[in-house]
């Protein structure tokens, strides 16, 4: 039947399965805790109803003004924070190029970038919808960050730079 070679290679191949398997299931429960620790920062962080009613007031051309004067008023009464939060530019790795930033708090009360056609077209280089929905990405998260809260995206980036999650193999 089994000569005594087969009996050790299966009993080291079960040795082995039940490693692979008590490391997959300790791999599993990392997994669960990080899980756990990702949904309760985005919990903590967010506030789905202030987003949706920000998202609504976007995309509403009529509210252009007071979307503009609320981040305005935070920005003087707030400047500290305002001046922390600021977007820098950076050098590319390969290019040595400088980049300059993304619109952000340095440029609040000097600049609006448009948030709809009708706005952009007023430009020199009418801007794509890509364009537009990336400007209103940027004003719904500083819209957000004046109650002090994150888009449910950005808290997820966050959360899983905080708690990452291994890959599977």
């Amino acid at each position: 039947m089994f000569g005594v070679v087969d009996l050790f290679t299966i009993l080291a191949g079960g040795a082995w399965l039940t490693k692979e398997s008590v490391k997959s299931i300790l791999e599993l429960e990392d997994n669960k805790a990080n899980a756990r620790q990702i949904f309760s920062f985005i919990e903590e962080h967010t506030d789905e109803a202030l987003e949706a009613k920000y998202r609504a007031d976007i995309d509403n051309p009529e509210n252009s003004e007071q979307i503009w004067r609320t981040l305005e008023l935070f920005k003087r009464d707030n400047p500290v924070w305002c001046k922390k939060h600021e977007n820098k530019g950076w050098v590319g790795q390969y290019t040595h190029k400088y980049y300059p930033p993304l619109f952000g708090w340095q440029d609040v009360g000097k600049k609006r970038i448009p948030l709809h056609a009708a706005s952009s077209a007023s430009q020199s280089k009418p801007m794509t919808c890509e364009d537009l929905n990336i400007n209103r990405g940027l004003v719904l998260n500083m819209l957000m960050q004046t109650h002090e809260k994150m888009t449910v995206s950005m808290a997820r980036l966050e959360a899983e730079k905080k708690y990452p999650l291994p890959h599977s193999k």
